[in-house]
């Protein structure tokens, strides 16, 4: 059962850092420090005019699971409510 909560707290893990580095990237690119390629350019005015709330949201969920994957790797008892919450 140990070895399932190390697993699954590396897999959460690499989520959160996944929502971390979008939400980090899309705030970038939304005050146009991120440079960008032509070719993608009508794609990504999407991410400019979205809202600021929503990249906050996606940082709050990288840190609920980054809470929930240190409380599987750390084996305590409370991992489920912070992965819920994310």
């Amino acid at each position: 059962m140990k070895a399932l909560r190390k697993i699954l707290g590396v897999v959460v893990l690499l989520l959160a850092i996944l929502f971390a580095a979008t939400a980090v990237v899309w705030a970038l690119h939304k005050q146009g420090a991120m440079p960008t390629v032509a070719v993608l350019e009508p794609h990504l005015a999407h991410l400019r005019d979205a809202a600021w709330w929503l990249v906050a949201v996606c940082g709050a969920a990288a840190l609920f699971w980054l809470i929930s994957a240190l409380s599987l790797l750390r084996n305590t008892r409370q991992a489920f409510v912070p992965f819920l919450a994310g």
